[in-house]
């Protein structure tokens, strides 16, 4: 009865209604050759074709002793696919009936993974999808699988406004590692926790770490970013303008537009109309798409009335008739 209800379960995996034919004559009619067949697909990044050879698979074969590891491939096909659903039923399926297997782990960031993808649509609750990441932690503490759980841990509490929870998630992480995949992406993230919080001062310390201790990181723009805006609410308008210019200068930024709008404001607070008329006229030919290119363009028109500024662009355009 136990074997019977665990093939119900298996074959309850299966995105499609009814089992595939199997010809008599099939050369590849083997669960050694279909696995291997299937996992080549699946390396191969076809992941609609691995997911009907991995369906096959366990129609077949829903007793060979791949099945655990079959199951576990096939979710991670349908998350390729973003077909979240189906894979949430595979994983659920695959980590009850097979505990003991060494794709547990696996099994189980692939179900607390597609539950999270669920939850952005209103599918599924982040509360929940925070304790499949927590069982992902308990399943494997010394992992990068857990270093990435509890990443996603705490983008589940903030997405429910549980910032304190968010907090202690990342802390977990930073506690207990130093170095390694995931470590300086949660500096970041505890920095966007704490200054959400309005703890500025431990924000500030996180932005910074990042800085210090990877300085080719991908979001070091954007940690240049947000402590000029701490800068900026704390009127230490010279500080902010530099982190600014860094922002804004970095050839890797995503946020060179913001940065550059933020200087000039930044600037004209600090009284250097000169300098934030530059940067808001930069702002706006580097990036005329942008949202804040318009804001730009009436804070050049607003400065342009300031003695200094008509001034300069007066003495630049002479000089250009000159040469």
């Amino acid at each position: 009865m136990v074997r019977i209800l665990k093939q119900a379960a298996v074959l309850a995996c299966l995105s499609w209604a009814g089992p595939l034919q199997v010809s008599a004559g099939d050369p590849e009619d083997n669960a050694a050759a279909q696995y291997k067949a299937a996992s080549l697909l699946q390396t191969g990044g076809m992941y609609k074709s691995a997911a009907a050879a991995w369906e096959r698979f366990l129609n077949r074969y829903p007793e060979d002793r791949l099945i655990a590891s079959a199951m576990n491939r096939l979710g991670w096909c349908y998350v390729s696919l973003k077909r979240y659903s189906e894979a949430a039923r595979v994983f659920a399926n695959a980590s009850a009936l097979y505990p003991a297997s060494p794709d547990l782990r696996l099994m189980l960031s692939g179900l607390a993974f597609a539950h999270f993808k669920l939850a952005e649509t209103g599918k599924y609750t982040y509360a929940d999808a925070a304790e499949d990441f927590r069982r992902v932690v308990a399943a494997a503490p010394n992992s990068d699988d857990a270093k990435q759980a509890l990443t996603f841990m705490a983008y589940c509490h903030v997405r429910d406004g549980h910032l304190d929870d968010a907090h202690n998630s990342i802390q977990e992480l930073l506690t207990r590692w130093k170095s390694g995949p995931f470590v300086a992406d949660a500096w970041f993230l505890r920095g966007l926790i704490d200054e959400k919080s309005g703890k500025y001062e431990q924000a500030a310390e996180s932005f910074n770490t990042l800085i210090s201790g990877w300085p080719k990181h991908n979001k070091l723009a954007n940690a240049h970013l947000h402590l000029g805006q701490i800068s900026v609410r704390e009127r230490k308008y010279s500080q902010a303008a530099e982190h600014f210019r860094k922002a804004s200068d970095d050839p890797k930024s995503s946020v060179a537009d913001v940065a550059l709008y933020d200087l000039g404001r930044a600037l004209e607070e600090n009284g250097s109309d000169e300098d934030a008329h530059a940067a808001f006229a930069s702002m706006s030919r580097r990036f005329p798409k942008s949202k804040f290119a318009e804001k730009a363009k009436v804070a050049c028109l607003r400065l342009e009335e300031s003695a200094a500024v008509r001034d300069a662009l007066l003495q630049s355009r002479t000089e250009k008739k000159i040469d």
